[in-house]
């Protein structure tokens, strides 16, 4: 008699159970309002979640997929500094406040709060946006069941350090939140997509909120103004932010393609990246004037530390000196960061060495990519044709002064990988 009591009740919680999360993810979603457009703010800059590590890149994309499934854009910003957040929502200038569950805002009766996240964060609307907020609920709930919303919070949630995981010996299937991105616009660089990730890593640690003192900013490190010319208006947005970077890593493959190739040229491009490309040439100039070889990167440190002690160059006023302690640094540190995600990441292994004494790639086991294949058409100016220009050679597209990594108080530390190569890095300057 027990157990069929047991059962009486037991049988209907086990069917409620496991028939109501499915019915909401078979259900269709309801059908939302059209919108115009949703103008976003994430407020999450001093907000550390327990159970994700990107979670302004969660939040980034799950605005963005909301706004596509109401057939709306969205305008999605961080929270700008002394923004009064509660007046934005009650003036309409913001439609949806990503905030923390846990800020006074959340509860506040002005206001309406979503469903809990995935991150513990609520968006918060209006009160009088009753229609907005049911759609936003309904939505998330319908994701909550889907296997997709699952792969999108797999990849926000890991750290990503690749010299922590290289040092656990693992193999991993993704090396960043932005696999996807990262192998679409490395192919058109003709990268391999683990070094666009060290790359991106060392630049911004794949936080999309990254920014430097000098106004760089996203994925890349992204001057706004370097980023609009490539096409990017919103240097937030993941996919922009990297297809203006990729941009105008070609654009520095064109032009240093006519002075190194193969494993040298990445150098040099990684070089430019990071000092920019007028120093670079500057470099090979005062390379050809004092009959210094300059094919190499190795040559180009040489050039560097020999112009910090010929008194001609200190005393050169039209330009400031480029002392390269720190570009050197960038160099040497994206390559060991390449070898980490090598290590962690499917695909072809890679030598102990990246680089031999002279160069020398073996045509059965690859190093990097050699884009010479890609680069056969007219380069761009060299250092002779930029006599003629009338920008100061200091500056450079990306508008960095030997730039120094993102400054972003979420941001890990950077790496120095001197112990990941051998040769001329491990010198003193």
């Amino acid at each position: 008699m027990t157990t069929k009591k047991f059962l009486r009740f037991f049988i209907p919680t086990i069917i409620v159970l496991v028939a109501v999360p499915f019915w909401q993810y078979i259900a269709p979603e309801e059908d939302m309002v059209q919108y115009d457009s949703f103008k976003c703010i994430i407020a999450l800059e001093d907000y550390h979640s327990e159970n994700m590590n990107y979670d302004i890149g969660f939040n980034y994309e799950m605005l963005g997929r909301f706004a596509s499934a109401a057939h709306s854009g969205a305008d999605i910003r961080l929270l700008p500094q002394n923004y009064q957040v509660a007046d934005s929502l009650l003036m309409d200038s913001v439609d949806i406040l990503v905030l923390p569950s846990t800020d006074t805002l959340a509860a506040d009766e002005r206001f309406k709060a979503s469903t809990v996240l995935e991150d513990g964060v609520v968006w918060l609307v209006h009160k009088d946006q009753k229609r907005l907020i049911r759609d936003i609920n309904n939505w998330l709930s319908h994701c909550e069941y889907s296997p997709e919303y699952e792969n999108i919070v797999n990849r926000f949630v890991p750290s990503y350090h690749p010299v922590k995981r290289a040092a656990s010996g693992r193999k991993y299937k993704t090396i960043s939140p932005y696999d996807d991105l990262i192998h679409k616009y490395s192919e058109k660089i003709g990268w391999d997509w683990r070094m666009l990730a060290a790359l991106i890593w060392h630049e911004s640690n794949f936080r999309i909120e990254a920014s430097s003192y000098k106004g760089a900013k996203g994925l890349m490190q992204m001057m706004p103004t370097t980023a609009l010319r490539h096409g990017a208006d919103d240097v937030l947005d993941p996919e922009m932010n990297i297809r203006a970077g990729t941009d105008y890593l070609l654009r520095l493959n064109k032009i240093f393609s006519r002075y190194a190739k193969g494993t040298e040229l990445f150098k040099f491009v990684l070089g430019a990246y990071n000092a920019g490309e007028g120093r670079i040439i500057n470099c090979i100039r005062y390379g050809k004037e004092k009959n210094l070889p300059y094919s190499s990167w190795e040559d180009i440190v040489a050039i560097i530390r020999t112009m910090r002690e010929d008194p001609e160059v200190t005393e050169d006023k039209t330009c400031h000196l480029f002392k390269g302690h720190e570009t050197v640094r960038y160099v040497e540190t994206v390559v060991g960061l390449f070898y980490d995600f090598c290590s962690i990441a499917s695909g072809p292994n890679v030598p102990d060495r990246l680089v031999k004494q002279k160069d020398t790639v073996s045509a059965t086991t690859p190093l990097l990519p050699d884009t010479t294949g890609v680069l056969q058409t007219k380069s761009p100016e060299g250092p002779d044709e930029l006599e003629q220009k009338k920008e100061n050679n200091c500056s450079d597209p990306k508008e960095s002064d030997e730039n120094t990594p993102a400054d972003s108080s979420r941001k890990e530390p950077q790496h120095c990988r001197s112990a990941s190569l051998s040769g001329p890095y491990q010198k003193p300057l």
